[in-house]
C-alpha cells in the first residue's frame, strides 16, 4: 500500500518538476503608430512566391501580425535601408516589436528606408497572346535576386499593351482578400506616369489628352461639330472620359501598391458616369467576394473594340483621345471586362460593361455572350442602366470565344458567389 502511494507521489512530483517550455510570443506591429518604420519598406512573407504580408484588424488596431520565428522580407525598392547598405533584409520575429536581422535584435521601427519606396513599369521582353507587348509594374531590388524568387523584381501588375494604338488590352493582378479590410488609406493620389511607352505623343502629353478641355477639342475634330462635342462632353453631369483604372488602387493593401496603379499603362478612357456607376459596383463586389472568403483571388481587367459617337449625319465615328499621329491613338473602349478567378474553388466569372452613356438602346453586337448574371448571387445592382453602364455576365469560356486574346483559364466552373 505504501509502495503504491510512494510511486504515485513520485510520478506526480517528477512530472510536475519537468520544465515546461512557454509558447513563444508572436510579433504585432501597430501600423498606425511609430512602431511602423518611416519611410516604410514593403513587407513580404519569406515563403516561395514572396506573397505580401497582409494587415489585419487586431483588437481594434490595424496591425501586421507575424508568428514567432517567422520571417519577413523587407524591401526598400528604389532606395535602401537607413541602417543597412542594401535594399533588402530578412527580419525574423522575436517577440512584440523585436525582430532579428543578421543575428542582431532590433526594433521593427528602425527598419526604415532612406526614401519613399518606388515602383517601376518595364517591358519584360515577353509577348502576350496576339503578339502584344508584355510589361509589368513591379518593385525592384538593386542588390540581386529577392529571396524565394528567381528575379530581382516583385511583380504587382502584369500588363498586355498594344503600342501601335497606345492602348492596354488587359492587366492581371492578385487581390489579397485577407488584408483589404485593414489596408492603408491615404486620400492623396500620385500623378499618372507615362514612362517610355508613348513615344508617338509628340504634340501633347498623354495627361493633356485626357483633360476635359482637350477631349472636347478632339471629339469636335473627329465629329466636325463643336455643338455635338459640347453635347457629348458634359463635365457638370459627370459625362466625360476619365482615366479608368484597370487594376484599381483599392485592390491593394499597402499604399506603395496603391500608388503603383498610377501608370497610364493601367488605365483606359472610361466615361466617368460609368466609372463611378456600375463599374465601381463590379470592383466593390469582386473585393467583397475575396474579403468574405479571406483569400487571394486573381483578377483580370481588359478592354475590347472602340466606342463610337454619331456625327451630324448620324454616321458612327470611332473615338480616340489622340489624333495627331499617323494613326489615331488612345482608343476609347467600347467594352470593359473583368474576370474574377477563384483558384481555390477552380471557378471564375466575367463581367462586361458597355462604355457609352450616349446610347439610346443596346445594339445586338454589343452583347458578346449569353448573360449568366441571374446565377451570380452578388449581382444586385441595376445592370440595365445604360447611363451608369449596361452590364452583363459571361462564363470565361464564352468570353474567350468572343475575345480570343482573353487569357486561357482552362476548365473552370462558373463562380456564382
Amino acid at each position: 500500500m505504501y509502495k503504491i502511494v510512494f510511486f504515485v507521489v513520485c510520478i506526480i512530483y517528477c512530472v510536475s518538476s519537468v520544465p515546461i517550455s512557454e509558447p513563444k510570443a508572436s510579433c504585432i506591429i501597430n501600423l498606425d503608430s511609430s512602431q511602423r518604420p518611416s519611410p516604410s519598406p514593403l513587407f513580404f512573407r519569406n515563403v516561395p512566391g514572396l506573397p505580401f504580408a497582409v494587415p489585419r484588424w487586431t483588437n481594434d488596431v490595424r496591425a501586421l501580425p507575424v508568428n514567432a520565428d517567422d520571417s519577413l522580407v523587407l524591401l526598400c525598392s528604389g532606395s535602401k535601408f537607413s541602417n543597412y547598405d542594401t535594399d533588402q533584409v530578412i527580419a525574423t520575429c522575436v517577440s512584440g516589436t523585436k525582430f532579428s536581422v543578421n543575428g542582431e535584435e532590433v526594433s521593427f521601427s528602425s527598419l526604415s528606408c532612406d526614401s519613399t519606396v518606388r515602383d517601376v513599369a518595364v517591358r519584360t521582353g515577353g509577348i502576350c497572346e496576339g503578339g502584344l507587348l508584355e510589361a509589368v509594374v513591379a518593385f525592384e531590388s538593386n542588390y540581386g535576386n529577392l529571396p524565394n524568387l528567381e528575379s530581382n523584381q516583385r511583380v504587382m501588375i502584369t500588363i498586355c499593351h498594344d503600342s501601335s494604338i497606345a492602348g492596354t488590352f488587359y492587366e492581371k493582378h492578385v487581390l489579397n482578400g485577407g488584408g483589404v479590410l485593414a489596408k492603408d488609406k491615404d486620400s492623396s493620389r500620385p500623378s499618372f506616369r507615362e514612362g517610355d511607352f508613348y513615344p508617338q505623343f509628340t504634340t501633347m502629353s498623354v495627361n493633356t489628352a485626357y483633360t476635359q478641355k482637350q477631349q472636347e477639342i478632339t471629339v469636335e475634330d473627329i465629329l466636325g461639330s463643336s455643338s455635338l462635342a459640347g453635347d457629348y462632353i458634359r463635365p457638370e453631369d459627370n459625362v466625360f472620359l476619365s482615366r479608368g483604372h484597370l487594376a484599381p488602387d483599392a485592390d491593394f493593401c499597402w499604399y506603395q501598391g496603391q500608388d503603383a496603379t498610377y501608370w497610364f499603362l493601367n488605365v483606359a478612357p472610361q466615361w466617368q458616369v460609368f466609372n463611378g456607376g456600375n463599374w465601381v459596383q463590379i470592383e466593390t463586389e469582386v473585393r467583397g467576394y475575396a474579403i468574405d472568403r479571406d483569400r487571394d483571388v486573381t483578377v483580370y481587367t481588359g478592354t475590347h473594340q472602340i466606342a463610337q459617337l454619331a456625327d451630324e449625319n448620324d454616321a458612327d465615328k470611332d473615338i480616340h483621345l489622340y489624333i495627331d499621329a499617323a494613326e489615331p491613338l488612345l482608343p476609347v473602349p467600347r467594352l470593359f471586362w473583368k474576370i474574377l478567378h477563384d483558384e481555390v474553388e477552380n471557378t471564375a466569372v466575367a463581367f462586361v460593361g458597355i462604355n457609352n452613356p450616349h446610347l439610346q438602346a443596346i445594339p445586338d453586337d454589343y452583347i458578346i455572350c449569353n448573360s449568366v448574371c441571374d446565377q451570380i448571387s452578388f449581382v444586385t445592382w441595376d445592370i440595365t442602366d445604360i447611363l451608369k453602364g449596361y452590364t452583363y455576365c459571361c462564363t470565361t469560356q464564352e468570353l474567350k470565344s468572343a475575345i480570343p486574346l482573353v487569357p486561357e483559364l482552362g476548365n473552370v466552373g462558373l463562380l456564382t458567389g
